[in-house]
């Protein structure tokens, strides 16, 4: 059963950082690559335009389980998705999401041959945060030290995506 709080706070994450590491499986192996991605709560996916002749669609079509990671170091906030990817071909659904990022890497236009749109279905989400001041995460570890537990710094949450 999903946490609504959890799924909120994975999604507002996932919105205001826009760009992630995809994680997928390739007949070289394990590869992550910097993607930027176009988030939709409400239909719970994360698209993706990639280029037909780039490893990013070749192993997406070959292994669609992948992993999503964001990051924004300055704020101390880390997401990681778990899910499903897929290709779609409608032209209304490239039309729509089309944006100036996408024409600047394919100059033909929606209907540039190489483009291709990836559909990200979450299944799982996860999201760690920290103290972004360094003095913060300083006194947190002294007070851990010093009544001999374990640091406690940030929050952290888990939950279903679907």
């Amino acid at each position: 059963m999903s946490k609504q709080p959890e799924r909120n706070q994975i999604w507002a994450y996932v919105q205001s950082i826009g760009v992630c590491m995809m994680v997928t499986h390739g007949n070289d192996g394990v590869r992550a690559r910097p993607m930027r991605g176009i988030s939709r709560p409400e239909q719970n996916a994360i698209w993706f335009f990639a280029d037909r002749e780039s490893h990013t669609h070749e192993d997406a079509q070959r292994n669609p389980s992948i992993c999503l990671t964001f990051t924004d170091v300055k704020d101390n906030v880390y997401v990681t998705l778990t899910g499903q990817i897929s290709q779609v071909t409608e032209k209304n659904t490239i039309t729509d999401l089309w944006d100036e990022q996408a024409e600047a890497y394919f100059q033909e236009g929606p209907d540039d041959p190489r483009v291709a749109l990836l559909r990200f279905e979450p299944d799982t989400g996860e999201f760690w945060t920290a103290p972004s001041h360094p003095i913060v995460l300083a006194i947190k570890f002294l007070e851990a030290k010093l009544f001999g537990e374990r640091p406690t710094v940030g929050t952290k949450g888990r939950t279903a995506l679907p």
